[in-house]
Order: C-alpha cells, then sequence, then structure tokens
C-alpha cells in the first residue's frame, strides 16, 4: 500500500499541461478573401486592355498623319498669328488608326509587344483594387 500511495502522490504533483492556444489570423479569412478577389480582378482587367493602354502611349510619342488630324482647324484658330502649324510627316512612322494600329504592333513586335509594360501596370494596380474591392465589400454590409 505504501508503493501506491507514493506513485499517487507523484501524480498529483507533477503540473499541469498547458494546451496551446490557436494563433489568431491577421485578418479574418473573409477579408483576405475579398483582398485576393480584387488583386486578381484588377490584374486580369489591366491585361485585358494592355494593348490599347500601349497604343495611347505609342500614339502619344510617335506623330500623327496628316490625315487623321484635323489642322486647318488648328490653323484657323491661330491666324492672329504670323506661324502657321504644320502637320508632322507621315509615313511609316505613323500609326493611323486603332486597329490598323494594333495589327501593326502584331506584325512587328507579336504578342511581347502587347504585353509590355503590363507587369508595371499590375504591379501599380493590385493594391489599389485590392483595397479598394475590400473597402466596398465591407461597406456593403
Amino acid at each position: 500500500m505504501a508503493s501506491s500511495e507514493a506513485s499517487s502522490s507523484s501524480k498529483a504533483a507533477s503540473p499541469p499541461v498547458e494546451v496551446p492556444k490557436k494563433k489568431e489570423p491577421l485578418l479574418p479569412p473573409h477579408i483576405t478573401t475579398y483582398f485576393i478577389a480584387g488583386g486578381i480582378a484588377g490584374a486580369a482587367s489591366r491585361t485585358v486592355v494592355s494593348p490599347l493602354e500601349r497604343l495611347k502611349i505609342i500614339q502619344y510619342v510617335l506623330p500623327y498623319s496628316t490625315s487623321s488630324y484635323p489642322w486647318h482647324r488648328l490653323n484657323g484658330l491661330l491666324s492672329h498669328s504670323s506661324r502657321q502649324v504644320q502637320p508632322k510627316r507621315s509615313g511609316a512612322g505613323a500609326y493611323n488608326g486603332v486597329y490598323r494600329s494594333l495589327v501593326r504592333m502584331w506584325q512587328e513586335e507579336g504578342f511581347r509587344g502587347f504585353m509590355r509594360g503590363n507587369g508595371a501596370n499590375c504591379i501599380r494596380i493590385i493594391p489599389y483594387s485590392a483595397v479598394q474591392f475590400t473597402a466596398y465589400e465591407q461597406l456593403k454590409k
């Protein structure tokens, strides 16, 4: 009986085992889901319109053709000055029209030409659209 008392007293003296606490996530799962969905949607939308964004930049930088811009109107507005506006020369450097310009971009540069600059654009838009979509979904409730 003495041995049974000794074994029971040793069990009573042992410290209680602590159960580890479950870690709380930084953000609730539904908010994380909204962030991811908003970021993916923003990247997808920018990727779809990437060729048009690139074409817009190309048309800003390269010269106009004489047929695509009404230079005679500009000269009429500036008739009081001695300087007349002359259009830049058309030719191989000019991009005329959206469809023809997209075809030319495809022929000269291929798919990579359509997507040039898209990575930087996506890096810029993903955080913005993720926060915007999350805020919209939270305020909608």
